[in-house]
């Protein structure tokens, strides 16, 4: 089983995915759900959850400024409380901070943090570890992998009172708030020690044995539910098939994102399988900046040639929704009237021609980097035949891949989860953009995404967001074929998860406060 969200040493910012919180209408805070659990019954306290989940290993770590592999994302989740995140209906929720508040020009906000908040240690959360922690994140000498999330100006950072903090911006930025909805941006105390951490969220630190286990205990004045839990541990396995067999015989309780061909085989061992559509998404990538993909009518080619429903089929084995070449699938403003891009084989071999690109030949390198790469590959290179396209397919190791060819290579393949529009850009086509993989470069992109930045008010930022998915449809660097549902397997004593939800990280967003386990 792949790990979706570790890529070349470095994760893409939070895996609970980045919650928008539009400027025009800050919302207050709302509490966990705590609904019941899909099988019903009432909520009982006590036991221990034990997850399964592979990809960790030496390089563990419990330090939110170094988070890296999906084992390190799911330790995390419990420990730590976040600023801002989204409810299971993607709905945007305040929750350690209760107000953003931006000047005229969306270079400064106000940070407010919610009264009555406590770290494990009983020590009261204040504007001094807020301010702590960004200044820690936003260090220039050493900067958290969350610093790329926002231009902090560090020297601007200033405690206004006990429970705020005014957050200054090297340029505008119009939903610093969603952008601040990361996973690797917590509020930890101001003597806060990696290697005995202290967070304010629902779960206290009891050990970590990296490349082993993690262990965690309930933290009974947790500002929002009580976990019903008295803790959770989460194990390493080495692949997909320990998971399963640690599974079927009851070493553990829950697997975090298997593949469709494995929740058969755990359903049919008597196990639940958790189902979130659209959660991610697998892109092919089209390096823009290079050639054969420096000419759209190539790029146009290669997205027609794609057979989306059997790419669905053959790669998921039906466990996706067909994709029309756009993100943030959750999102209120993707752009779901812009008409579904069909297979046409003939019109892609005539833009091949009028290119000069027909009978092109091509290296296509991919490697076990996230569920699926390989299967969407080789699926890709297959129906690109029918256009005259011969992709050499060429395998390797995950290490090496990250290492030569992602976000180097003409052409290669990505993953991310469908958190919203503008937190995805920020981090994959925004000028600047970390994990730029497609070298887009479109001026008129470009202009319009500054405008949005500098945007507050939401109707007229909701056009200029439609705007720049336009843009990415007609002439991006992405192929999406389709959006792939997010899988976990779990006993069937494990209550308080749900099915179809909005939600961009397994386990309902690590939503740990709200399971409980039943007879």
């Amino acid at each position: 089983m792949g790990n979706l969200y570790s890529r070349r040493g470095v994760l893409k910012a939070g895996i609970a995915g980045a919650a928008i919180v539009s400027a025009g209408s800050l919302l207050a805070a709302c509490s966990s759900s705590g609904s019941d659990s899909e099988s019903g019954g009432k909520p009982s306290r006590g036991g221990t959850l034990r997850i399964g989940v592979s990809g960790g290993g030496a390089t563990d770590t419990l330090d939110p400024n170094a988070l890296i592999s999906l084992p390190d994302y799911l330790r995390a989740s419990p420990l730590y409380s976040a600023l801002v995140d989204r409810g299971p209906d993607f709905a945007p929720r305040f929750r350690l901070v209760e107000s953003a508040e931006p000047n005229t020009d969306a270079t400064e906000w106000v940070l407010r943090l919610r009264q009555g908040v406590e770290f494990h240690n009983g020590k009261a959360v204040t504007a001094d570890d807020l301010l702590s922690s960004l200044r820690r994140i936003w260090n220039p000498k050493k900067p958290g992998l969350g610093a790329s999330k926002l231009p902090v100006d560090v020297d601007g950072l200033k405690k206004l009172d006990n429970l705020s903090v005014r957050l200054r911006l090297a340029r505008p930025v119009s939903v610093a708030p969603e952008l601040l909805g990361s996973s690797l941006i917590y509020v930890v105390p101001e003597d806060f020690d990696p290697a005995r951490p202290i967070g304010a969220g629902p779960f206290k630190f009891q050990s970590l044995k990296p490349g082993d286990r993690s262990v965690f205990v309930r933290h009974e004045n947790y500002w929002d539910q009580v976990p019903y839990l008295d803790g959770v541990e989460i194990i390493d396995f080495k692949d997909s098939t320990a998971l399963v067999n640690a599974l079927q015989s009851d070493q553990i309780d829950a697997v975090a994102d298997v593949t469709k061909a494995d929740s058969r085989i755990l359903e049919a061992a008597g196990m639940t399988t958790i189902v979130t559509p659209k959660r991610s998404f697998v892109p092919i990538t089209m390096r823009a900046d290079k050639p054969p993909f420096d000419d759209p009518r190539v790029r146009e080619a290669f997205r027609l040639g794609v057979d989306r429903k059997g790419m669905i089929t053959q790669a998921y084995s039906g466990a996706a929704t067909i994709g029309n070449d756009l993100y943030a699938a959750y999102d209120p403003l993707y752009a779901a009237d812009i008409p579904q891009r069909e297979r046409d084989v003939e019109r892609a071999k005539s833009l091949l021609v009028e290119a000069g690109q027909e009978g092109l030949t091509m290296e296509f390198v991919t490697g076990p980097g996230g569920v699926g790469w390989v299967e969407v590959a080789e699926v890709f290179c297959e129906q690109l035949k029918d256009i005259g396209v011969d992709l050499k397919l060429r395998t390797v190791d995950a290490d090496t891949l990250f290492s030569k060819y992602y976000g180097v290579a003409p052409i290669g393949i990505d993953n991310w989860p469908n958190w919203s529009y503008l937190a995805i850009s920020s981090e994959a086509v925004a000028p600047g953009a970390p994990y730029d993989t497609t070298g887009q470069g479109d001026k008129e992109y470009d202009a319009i995404y500054a405008d949005v930045m500098k945007t507050l008010d939401e109707k007229k930022r909701a056009g200029l967001v439609h705007r720049l998915q336009a843009i990415q449809h007609e002439r991006g660097g992405y192929i999406i074929p389709c959006h792939r549902d997010g899988l976990e397997c779990v006993n069937p004593r494990v209550r308080g998860l749900k099915s179809n939800t909005q939600t961009t990280g397994p386990f309902n967003n690590m939503a740990f406060e709200s399971v409980y386990l039943g007879d």
